[in-house]
């Protein structure tokens, strides 16, 4: 019906509904796993090889299901110069697949997979684009947003899902119903102590709590800073996804640029364990502990130089929690094309030359190497658990590297 309107050029409604199947977790989770030949046992005084069970396996397990809901929009306006894509969807995952930690005493090295639960994700996609042309000047750009809400409906009859141990004291995500996958479950962070005094009016902490060490909140109101004092206070995944992708054509010049980013998550600086502490680790600090607190630099936001950490400063805590939020220039090509040359020639019918850079620029105000933190699967005290519940966990990852590029497109 919008057949004689000329401002547009495609209106469509639709809506989906599917329902898929999931079991990417490796072959025969069913299975145990025994190993031998490298299990020393001693008997009578004897060494003897034997075998251990290193992998239990679950005879019950299924396929997790994903049912999920859409309903969008796509319009196109002007001849298509401008397009408009929305889209609203829910997604809900039934008895997930997950390794759920098991009592060391059962001899396992690896807890079996279970289907553990129900998560549900939803949110918003956008996509928007303009393109045009003004004599021997062409450019378009096109842009992208999404949203996700993660939250977990429940865990069958499990029990919370502790993850993230490793490096840090403890572990750094809980997952349970109400809250999202991997949501950081840590001590809150007051600020540093100053004076004796305000130690002795505060909560108690340590016996060794001294000037300079961190201060961290009752949250229950016991008079004790203690494991009930940890709370969800933090969310791995961003609250915002976007991207931007522009390209410019001026006779036989191109230029194109990719820009991503999110925004709204939150990254633990597990790496600060190593970066801003000096107990006996062997390895260097960040120079910005040379802004650690002293009684004569009362306003830093580092604790005290410290080679015991009796204080345990080090807890899992939102003093190493950051915006992850960050925009990167994914890459940029700037070309130009030499066809013409190749007009009296029959060795060629086009030629073209350019350079590229990749991972440019990326804007952002996190401390670490990168904010684009990669799932670690070294989860759940050495168990390899499952890495949706290390999300956002930085573990000094290797940054994405900066790379130049120099090319030639040639057609024959």
């Amino acid at each position: 019906f919008f057949a004689g309107v000329g401002l547009f050029s495609d209106l469509k409604i639709r809506a989906s509904w599917g329902v898929l199947g999931n079991q990417e977790i490796g072959n025969y989770p069913f299975s145990s796993l025994v190993e031998t030949g490298r299990r020393v046992y001693a008997f009578g005084g004897q060494i003897a090889t034997g075998a251990a069970l290193i992998e239990t396996g679950n005879p019950k397990i299924k396929w997790e299901t994903t049912t999920q809901r859409d309903i969008g929009l796509e319009l196109s306006l002007l001849k298509g110069r401008f397009t408009l894509l929305a889209d609203y969807y829910e997604k809900k995952s039934s008895d997930i697949l997950v390794r759920v930690p098991i009592p060391q005493a059962g001899g396992s090295l690896n807890p079996p997979f279970v289907n553990a639960g129900e998560v549900e994700n939803k949110g918003f996609e956008l996509a928007l684009g303009y393109q045009q042309r003004i004599r021997d000047f062409h450019f378009s750009i096109n842009g992208n947003i999404s949203t996700v809400q993660n939250v977990v409906l429940s865990l069958a009859d499990s029990e919370p899902i502790l993850g993230g141990f490793g490096l840090s004291d403890g572990p750094l995500t809980k997952t349970e119903p109400g809250y999202p996958i991997g949501s950081f479950f840590l001590y809150k962070m007051e600020g540093l102590f100053q004076t004796q005094e305000e130690i002795d009016a505060s909560p108690f902490q340590s016996d060794d709590t001294r000037p300079g060490d961190v201060k961290f909140a009752d949250l229950n109101d016991d008079g004790v800073i203690d494991d009930e004092d940890r709370a969800h206070l933090g969310n791995p995944f961003p609250e915002l996804i976007y991207g931007i992708n522009t390209a410019f054509e001026f006779k036989n010049f191109d230029l194109s640029l990719l820009f991503q980013g999110v925004k709204g998550n939150d990254v633990y600086f597990l790496y600060g364990n190593f970066a801003y502490e000096t107990q006996s680790r062997g390895f260097n600090a960040y120079r910005d502990i040379l802004d650690s607190w002293s009684p004569g630099n009362t306003d830093a936001t580092i604790p005290k130089v410290s080679v015991d950490d009796r204080n345990g400063n080090r807890r899992p805590s939102t003093r190493f929690l950051e915006d992850g939020s960050y925009m990167r220039l994914r890459n940029v090509t700037l070309g130009y094309d030499f066809s013409n040359l190749l007009k009296n020639t029959k060795v060629a019918s086009r030629l073209r030359v350019y350079l590229s850079v990749q991972n440019a620029l990326t804007f952002t105000s996190y401390p670490g190497l990168d904010p684009e933190i990669q799932a670690n699967t070294n989860d759940t005290q050495g168990f390899n658990v499952s890495s949706d519940l290390a999300v956002g966990i930085d573990w000094g990852t290797v940054p994405a590297p900066r790379t130049f590029i120099a090319g030639v497109n040639l057609d024959f």
